[in-house]
């Protein structure tokens, strides 16, 4: 939310300043950032075309009375101005000087899609190791057709394929099928273990989702999961329902489903998800969210609940306030949980923001909870004033005074601007609480633009349904570019120059129950922006929580007495830890188990009956499932 500009301070502290005065003229630095204890300076040179060719970071040593370098990089570009190659350094103390860390390499096909993403570290024996690798491939639509994924093997001192994924796509470019391969070692190939088939209806909404696994020894595609589709007569989503194919009888057996409410607007309302009770061939509930919106479609109330399976209630989980100015810019952010036990809500962040009819925000507080007082305490705000030219002329910021419950004067900036050179000064005030008076550190700053970029909310939550869409208002003046990271959120327009809103929308078809992705803002000078996108779906079906792509594990039997055995579809590439938490969340049971431990049992026979979720993970994966305790 806040103006990213050329500079940030924070929390300066006279004691840790030089004790000289300071000038530094250059149109490379880029921010001062002080906590309580350190200083801290970051340089950054760019090319003409506003790229980010380096940049440093130091840290102010008092004892020796200099900076001191903490992170160094250095970025290389080709004729069309992409990225190729990223090197980080370290400091290193004996030599005083810069030593290599780590080196990302990357490549393109002729319409700028990225084909190569290569990371290294570097040795002490001088010399680049491979970390990971992605290779991607293209259609002539720009639509991604290959992934294939490779890790180091220190042995071979080469590269070694881990995972490969292909896609296909109809003649609307919507993708109709997905396929996952594994490595096969003594054959040195690609083996196909999984393929996705995505069907839409004659209104383009996805259907279903079939998944499908191959059997070897007799060459067959067998069903797997399975999840349908089922949409009101406005063509919104109105239900997804998650089954599992049963071999021994040929038949789909129900597992869980998500069931959506929306208002006379289309907007949900509510949301909510169940799991399938085989034993008594019955629905049960697992949680839910309820969304109350402004005359403007604004969210303004979030209420999450879980299913209390003893008692057959929901339950009080989460809650999340928000509110709205005139202008469509974000002024409250607080968020709750609720404490069971002594039955009330418990604040966990609060932040209010203030912005005038141009966008530039004139305060932004946050608060603490208090729990001696169960209520909210302040932690820190930021004022801001400008001059005609929505320019910053004043920046000062405030600390919570517990004694006063007040805020106090910390650190203030003026800034002054010179339009015939183009260039901008600022001076920095440290608050003496014994005079009540406002020092100067003796620290200037001169460059020659302030920039900034900044957008009208870092997140935005959307339904959990195709095409659906949200505006957010850029404010610029530099330029800047609007990038995805994830294939179903799109952004419109994906650059501008100025002043802009954008539209994210939502791909039409989803296969995830929970998902959220980002949209980055790249500008000129090295601003940027990150706009978090989150899908409010809380349903995550049984033996398919795979948060990466779809591969995951199963459990089985579902539901079970005590004994579940729990079979990984695709192997670790390294050790991995396995988590097992009730329906409120609290940890029951963590194991250590090695890359090649794919197969083995759990014991839930000491634990009440419920809902429990199995969460294995390294590093590098995450795989999820949900089980049921009889």
């Amino acid at each position: 939310m806040k103006s990213r500009f050329i500079f940030v301070i924070m929390w300066v502290c006279i004691a840790v300043l030089p004790m000289h005065a300071e000038n530094i003229e250059t149109d490379s630095v880029l921010h001062i950032e002080a906590s309580d204890s350190t200083l801290y300076k970051q340089e950054i040179k760019f090319n003409n075309s506003g790229k980010i060719l380096n940049s440093s970071s130091y840290s102010w040593n008092k004892a020796i009375a200099s900076w001191v370098g903490v992170y160094h990089e250095e970025n290389t570009y080709n004729n069309e101005g992409e990225l190729i190659q990223t090197i980080t350094f370290k400091w290193s103390d004996g030599t005083s000087s810069w030593i290599y860390n780590y080196k990302s390499d990357y490549a393109y096909d002729n319409n700028g899609h990225r084909t190569l993403e290569a990371g290294y570290r570097w040795e002490s024996y001088s010399a680049w190791t491979g970390m990971y690798k992605v290779e991607t491939t293209y259609d002539s639509n720009g639509d991604q057709t290959m992934r294939a994924v490779f890790s180091w093997d220190d042995v071979r001192s080469d590269w070694t394929c881990s995972q490969q994924e292909g896609y296909a796509y109809d003649d609307f470019r919507r993708q109709t099928f997905k396929y996952q391969y594994g490595w096969d070692t003594f054959t040195s190939a690609w083996i196909i273990t999984f393929k996705t088939e995505y069907i839409y209806n004659e209104k383009g909404n996805i259907e279903f989702d079939m998944i499908y696994k191959w059997i070897s020894e007799s060459a067959t595609w067998e069903n797997c999961l399975r999840f349908q589709y089922y949409y009101d007569m406005n063509d919104s989503l109105e239900s997804r329902l998650y089954s599992e194919w049963h071999p021994d009888d040929s038949t789909w057996n129900n597992s869980g489903k998500h069931e959506y409410q929306r208002d006379n607007n289309g907007r949900i309302i509510e949301d909510a998800s169940h799991m399938w009770d085989a034993a008594h061939s019955s629905w049960l509930g697992y949680d839910k969210t309820e969304f109350s919106y402004d005359e403007n479609g604004n969210l303004t109330f979030k209420l999450k609940y879980f299913w209390n399976n003893v008692e057959q209630v929901w339950q009080n989980a989460e809650k999340y306030e928000f509110a709205w100015d005139a202008n469509g810019y974000q002024t409250l952010n607080s968020s709750y949980n609720w404490d069971p036990n002594s039955l009330i809500w418990v604040g966990t962040l609060k932040v209010e923001f203030e912005f005038d009819s141009k966008g530039n925000y004139l305060m932004a507080a946050g608060y603490n909870w208090n729990n001696v007082t169960s209520d909210w305490e302040g932690d820190y705000k930021n004022v801001n004033t400008y001059d005609s030219n929505t320019r910053t002329i004043n920046h000062i910021e405030y600390e919570w005074n517990s004694s006063t419950s007040s805020w106090v004067n910390s650190l203030k900036m003026e800034f002054f601007y010179d339009d015939v050179n183009d260039s901008s000064v600022v001076d920095y005030f440290l608050w003496n609480s014994l005079d009540s008076e406002w020092v100067n550190n003796a620290v200037t700053y001169t460059w020659h633009k302030s920039y900034n970029l900044s957008v009208s909310s870092n997140t935005v939550s959307l339904p959990f349904e195709p095409n659906a869409s949200a505006i957010v208002k850029i404010t610029s003046n530099v330029p800047w570019t609007a990038t995805s990271d994830q294939e179903w959120l799109s952004v419109s327009p994906d650059a501008g120059t100025t002043n802009t809103d954008i539209t994210v929308t939502v791909g039409s078809y989803l296969t995830k129950s929970t998902i959220s992705g980002t949209i980055t803002l790249s500008g000129s000078m090295g601003l940027h922006e990150i706009i978090t996108i989150t899908l409010d779906s809380t349903l995550i079906p049984t033996g398919t929580n795979d948060q990466t792509a779809g591969r995951g594990m199963t459990a089985f039997p579902n539901p079970s007495a005590g004994i579940i055995r729990i079979i990984l579809k695709e192997k670790f590439v390294s050790g991995y830890n396995v988590e097992i938490y009730d329906s409120k969340g609290i940890l029951v049971q963590k194991l250590k188990k090695t890359s090649a431990e794919i197969d083995f049992e759990i014991n839930l026979g000491e634990h009440t009956p419920g809902i429990y979720i199995i969460r294995a993970f390294n590093d590098d994966h995450i795989y999820q499932t949900r089980v049921i305790k009889r």
